[in-house]
């Protein structure tokens, strides 16, 4: 089982990333969530497709060896399972006009053995996964049914939170190794 430690991406760039504490920038998580200010790279489009969820689904040059367009309709399969499951424990997010691309290279920029595994981009509608790490879809529909309240992820490690089922589904097993999620404080509410 590949693991991956999640961490921030271009949620601030140059010297302001200097200027942050530490633990700001490592407190990005397989979903980073996007206010402003920060626009997603341009992408290649090889394939796409649509989503009975109303999403679209972009592949980038590069993400199978295969056909793109036949590898676009089983990823847009195994994406929709992701969120079958998801609105079962947890209702719609909210996805129908939403953008999902899914990119060859692990995103972002990250420090040394880390990489970013997925993305929300509020204001543009729009979720960006590594091809690798595609299980994280649920977390990044969860920042989806949040907004952009969730950027710092507070109240998903509360009992009964979202962080919890996350783990009990295996989709992030090893959060707590990595530090994404901040602990539960007292008086905090489970998202």
């Amino acid at each position: 089982m590949r693991t991956w430690k999640p961490s921030m991406r271009r949620c601030v760039g140059g010297v302001m990333r200097r200027l942050l504490p530490l633990s700001l920038l490592l407190a990005g998580c397989g979903g980073g969530i996007h206010t402003g200010g920060f626009k997603p790279d341009a992408m290649e489009i090889a394939a796409s497709c649509e989503s009975d969820f109303g999403w679209t689904l972009q592949l980038e040059p590069g993400v199978s060896p295969g056909d793109p367009q036949a590898e676009c309709g089983f990823v847009e399969r195994l994406l929709s399972g992701y969120q079958a499951a998801y609105e079962q424990a947890w209702g719609s997010p909210g996805t129908e006009g939403w953008l999902v691309r899914i990119r060859r290279e692990p995103l972002g920029d990250a420090p040394a053995g880390q990489f970013v595994a997925g993305e929300t981009w509020s204001a543009e509608h729009m979720i960006e996964l590594f091809r690798g790490s595609m299980q994280v879809f649920a977390h990044e529909l969860h920042h989806v049914a949040l907004g952009p309240s969730s950027t710092d992820h507070h109240g998903l490690t509360c009992p009964g939170g979202f962080g919890e089922w996350e783990k009990s589904q295996g989709l992030f097993p090893n959060a707590d190794e990595y530090g994404y999620l901040p602990k539960c404080v007292a008086g905090e509410a489970a998202q």
